[in-house]
């Protein structure tokens, strides 16, 4: 009941997608971790060594995105600009409670118009390969894999999204 409770209520705006401010640093440093809980004892969790500093720092330099629903800060991005017109999204997470509701495609899409406002046509991003629930998501969003490593201990890809509305070819320079 309650997961329905939560997804009609996502579809009665009940959530925003918005910019984070420093002070909520620890909120996300938190949220952060829960969500990446899941890459187990195993492999090399991403975020291990991440500090509330890193979280400070990407706050200053780069853009980072919170989806609050009813006052609760349950998904966080960051976006880098990467190279002219590129942008790399990193540390997506949702709360575990929180997902399957259609939260973590509400705070793409939020991060996807502001890369456009921003002049980007591309995101990559690196996500685990192992988690089929990840490697089915990216693709819905139109995400492609373009390689895979095992640089951290774990399967992972390289993932491209070209913006829609933007012609491939002007972004290879052709």
């Amino acid at each position: 009941m309650l997961a329905s409770n939560l997804l009609a209520a996502a579809k009665c705006d009940d959530y925003v997608v918005r910019k984070a401010v420093k002070e909520e640093a620890n909120s996300i440093y938190y949220l952060v971790q829960r969500a990446f809980s899941s890459y187990g004892s195993n492999a090399f969790n991403p975020v291990a060594k991440e500090t509330i500093e890193d979280i400070y720092h990407d706050l200053e330099q780069n853009i980072v995105l919170v989806l609050e629903y009813r006052k609760m800060i349950v998904g966080s991005l960051r976006l880098v600009r990467y190279n002219e017109g590129e942008f790399y999204l990193k540390r997506f997470a949702i709360h575990p409670d929180f997902q399957g509701l259609g939260f973590g495609t509400e705070l793409y899409y939020g991060a996807e118009k502001i890369v456009r406002e921003e002049g980007g046509r591309r995101i990559f991003l690196h996500s685990s390969l192992e988690e089929e629930k990840l490697v089915s998501f990216y693709s819905k969003l139109g995400f492609n894999c373009l390689k895979t490593d095992r640089n951290n201990g774990y399967r992972r890809g390289y993932w491209q999204k070209n913006i829609p509305g933007v012609d491939a070819n002007e972004i290879m320079g052709w």
